[in-house]
């Protein structure tokens, strides 16, 4: 049986890297300018790291989670002043009948 291994990844945007770290590796930390160079970092130092902890690194299965934080807070007050730039300037068209798509099939 291997022992499970999860290791969180996100993105830098002010450095522009990739960082690894794993709270089930103490002191793994990992920094990269591309995804396939930072797995390959992670494979490098993680036999040493698991030595140095006491843990065998033999039969290890690793899940890396890319994580990506936004904040939608911005995105919100774009849509909310398009809305208020749309409010008196769209005209009604009392030809269209919305319900005509409608069904209760």
């Amino acid at each position: 049986m291997g022992r499970s291994l999860t290791i969180r990844a996100r993105w830098d945007r002010e450095a522009s890297v990739w960082i690894a770290t794993s709270e089930d590796v103490p002191g793994l930390v990992v920094e990269a300018d591309t995804w396939p160079r930072m797995i390959e970092e992670v494979q490098l130092v993680l036999p040493d790291l698991l030595a140095l902890s006491g843990y065998p690194p033999e039969h290890l299965h690793l899940t890396v989670i890319a994580e990506e934080r936004v904040d939608l807070a911005p995105v919100a007050r774009r849509l909310r002043k398009r809305l208020i730039g749309l409010m008196g300037k769209l005209r009604w068209d009392s030809s269209f009948d919305y319900k005509a798509e409608r069904s209760r099939d």
